[in-house]
């Protein structure tokens, strides 16, 4: 893989970033309020059933409790900001890679391409942060069977580019 990106962070002129911050701390707080008190609810509706069951002729099947239905899907509790915005720019971008594989029709296939290793973003202090972790994937789809055994090149034409709002889940922009 081979290229540049530049990356830039845009805000509206009265875009109050300190709001934004508090809004999404709130935000999150809420959300695991809500996975603790659902777990609360289930150990109370559950362990006294249990405890019976274990106090009576002991079997295994005692200890069968059904699962616990909570998610840890943060997408729905965190909104995004679109008075902040993410633009991504590609120059010189080219993907060689070395692939012996065939993709079967119907089916797509999530290559992980790079991952960073750790948080790019600022500090307030150790509790307090606002960063990005960038992970970027190629997905690979096909409606017929295609053998790719000598691999695949991308190139992507100079300038191309993503435009998204901060913590959005979709691409507003593509250039």
């Amino acid at each position: 893989m081979k290229g540049s990106l530049t990356t830039e962070l845009d805000f509206d002129d009265d875009f109050d970033i300190v709001q934004a911050v508090k809004n999404f701390t709130l935000d999150l707080g809420e959300g695991i309020k809500n996975i603790t008190t659902t777990a609360i609810d289930y150990l109370e509706d559950e362990v006294p059933g249990l405890l019976k069951n274990l106090t009576d002729d002991f079997d295994f099947s005692d200890i069968d409790l059904p699962p616990l239905n909570f998610s840890l899907n943060f997408d729905d509790v965190v909104p995004d900001i679109p008075e902040c915005r993410l633009h991504f720019e590609f120059d010189d971008l080219e993907l060689y890679m070395l692939l012996d594989t065939t993709i079967s029709a119907g089916t797509s296939y999530t290559l992980n391409l790079y991952s960073s290793n750790s948080l790019i973003g600022l500090s307030k202090d150790s509790k307090n942060f606002l960063g990005v972790i960038v992970s970027i994937d190629l997905v690979l789809g096909a409606d017929a069977d295609i053998d790719i055994s000598s691999g695949l090149h991308i190139q992507v034409n100079d300038g191309m580019a993503l435009d998204l709002s901060l913590f959005g889940r979709d691409i507003s922009k593509v250039t």
